[in-house]
């Protein structure tokens, strides 16, 4: 289960960093 939120987490956080560096 930490396994899996960390992963969620990780791929929320590359989505907001690629969003703000394309923005």
């Amino acid at each position: 289960m930490g396994l899996r939120w960390g992963s969620l987490a990780n791929n929320l956080a590359n989505l907001l960093i690629l969003r703000h560096w394309t923005d």
